[in-house]
């Protein structure tokens, strides 16, 4: 039995589970920042926004009722750093699309990590990958 050819291979396998660990971590890192909060301009004055699955989902609402024609002109919408602040189409439009803009940023981050520890064939090569 060739001793080595087996250190070989377990060293790759080993290297692929500490691969898919990373990238696993890096998922995880990327869903949490997603749905933490996002700052928007979109009043003139930068401000937070959730941005849990929840308040997605009232946020496609919301531009759904707009693009039916069937929202108000103004309606409130709630911060996290000034409260309730009151919105008109216009200005909700852009904290959507900022809101879109920051979850796609990220996703193409982490899938660019991603390709770059695919890519890796060293332990180290991947510990130096950081977010």
């Amino acid at each position: 039995m060739n001793i080595e050819f087996i250190t070989s291979k377990n060293k790759s396998a080993d290297l692929i589970t500490y691969k898919q660990n990373k990238i696993d971590e890096l998922n995880d890192l990327c869903n949490e920042i997603i749905l933490s909060t996002f700052e928007s301009p979109c009043l003139g004055i930068t401000h937070v926004f959730s941005f849990g699955i929840d308040d997605q989902m009232n946020f496609s609402g919301m531009l759904g009722a707009i693009s039916a024609g069937i929202a108000p002109t103004t309606f409130t919408w709630k911060t996290e750093d000034a409260g309730v602040l009151t919105f008109d189409q216009s200005q909700f439009k852009q904290l959507f699309g900022d809101g879109l803009v920051f979850k796609q940023t990220n996703i193409y981050k982490y899938r660019d990590l991603k390709e770059q520890i695919l890519s890796c064939t060293t332990q180290p090569q991947i510990d130096a990958i950081v977010w």
